[in-house]
């Protein structure tokens, strides 16, 4: 598992007892920046090297003001909680990027521009190929009571389904849930569209695809993490400013568009009915206001 499939977030009252210390560096010689990140997963497609790209290009657009950086990547594979318990700790991981919710931002700090313009949240179900006719007559969010769905027992989306008052069925471990869909266990496995196409790819063996009729959107974001305390505040601080000028200068939707718009495309949402849901677990900051963070109108 890789920090691009989502684990859950309970592990921070577990981080909370960590080791206090920071150990983004500057180098001594040349007063260069260095930042330890997560080496971009090479087994998802386009979209593979987006987070890392954007990283870079939020630095690249700061060299003038906040001076020279190297980004060093981290010697040690690590899920996503293993990298956000590392960072907290100041243990070879200085950013990460992750959903958010109420409790990671009570303990990190978010950089609140929403990476993926919030398509975390837009959710195509994969299904059994025989099945993919499944959920045709799904209108409005009462119509998904009639359905269990699939998702890891921490993962933030599985408290947002049942708020919702959606049945779900968990596994621990991520790559469960494609041999209990297959089993049919449940309906369905809810994931990003951006997610989905190259999942169903590395799973061919399993006979899946994508229900055809609707999709499930809810707000969320996926943001660059650093630690709160100075040294994290003063990379969040630059990663901010280089974020805004790439937006400003069209180089962020350059990077969007070619790594999530031909998964866009492959979705077809406006043939498509769209089910919102309710996300109890956003922050209110979340800068929802902004249309222009955000791909759809949340």
């Amino acid at each position: 598992m890789n920090i691009y499939k989502k684990t859950g977030w309970f592990f921070v009252l577990s981080c909370l007892s960590l080791s206090p210390f920071f150990f983004s560096s500057v180098s001594a010689q040349d007063n260069t920046l260095v930042i330890r990140y997560l080496p971009p997963d090479e087994d998802v497609g386009s979209r593979s090297q987006y987070y890392y790209q954007l990283l870079k290009l939020a630095l690249d657009k700061t060299v003038d003001s906040h001076g020279a950086y190297e980004l060093k990547p981290s010697t040690k594979a690590m899920n996503q909680r293993d990298a956000l318990k590392a960072m907290m700790a100041g243990q070879g991981v200085d950013v990460v990027h992750t959903m958010t919710d109420k409790t990671r931002e009570r303990v990190l700090l978010p950089i609140r521009i929403p990476l993926d313009k919030g398509l975390i949240g837009v959710r195509l179900i994969m299904v059994n190929k025989s099945e993919q006719d499944k959920f045709l007559n799904v209108k409005q969010t009462s119509d998904l009571k009639r359905y269990t769905f699939g998702q890891g027992h921490d993962w933030p989306d599985t408290e947002i389904l049942r708020f919702n008052d959606v049945k779900v069925n968990t596994a621990p471990e991520y790559g469960q849930l494609f041999k209990m869909l297959q089993a049919k266990n449940f309906d369905g496995f809810p994931r990003a569209v951006f997610e989905i196409w190259d999942e169903i790819e590395n799973h061919k063996d399993k006979n899946l695809t994508v229900a055809e009729g609707f999709y499930i959107y809810y707000p969320a974001a996926m943001y660059f993490f650093v630690r709160k305390d100075i040294n994290g505040a003063a990379v969040g601080r630059r990663l901010e400013a280089g974020l805004k000028i790439a937006l400003k200068d069209g180089s962020f939707d350059k990077l969007f568009n070619t790594a999530m718009m031909p998964y866009i495309n492959k979705a077809k949402l406006k043939e498509r009915i769209g089910i919102k849901l309710k996300n109890p677990l956003l922050p209110e900051e979340t800068p929802l206001s902004d249309s222009s963070l955000w791909y759809l109108n949340l």
